[in-house]
């Protein structure tokens, strides 16, 4: 595993959360929230199927979050790994198992 990938990941939270001047506290433990779940999926990622989880993974299910949550519609990505995280994101915020609402897009 790339030792520098965290940093990457971690970098690209941050500067969604420097976009916003000034975050309000259920925004930084949103960004916290997400770091912390994907990180742990990298991990798991790479621990179990020996698969990495790049910046490029996150930027792309990151694209697919907002629309899904407010839709309650996940599309089916072609991409394994960033249909998981996107999929293991929306559990973790909403509380529900993803399995069942899929959108084929």
């Amino acid at each position: 595993m790339d030792r520098n990938e965290p940093k990457g990941i971690q970098e690209l939270f941050q500067e969604l959360m420097a976009r916003n001047q000034a975050p309000g506290e259920s925004a930084k433990r949103l960004s916290a929230l997400l770091v912390d779940c994907t990180l742990k999926y990298r991990d798991e990622m790479y621990l179990e199927k020996g698969i990495v989880v790049t910046v490029e993974d996150v930027q792309r299910s990151l694209s697919w979050l907002l629309p899904a949550l407010s839709t309650g519609n996940i599309p089916q990505l072609a991409n394994e790994i960033q249909d998981g995280l996107l999929r293991r994101w929306v559990s973790e915020l909403t509380g529900a198992d993803q399995g069942a609402q899929v959108s084929h897009e």
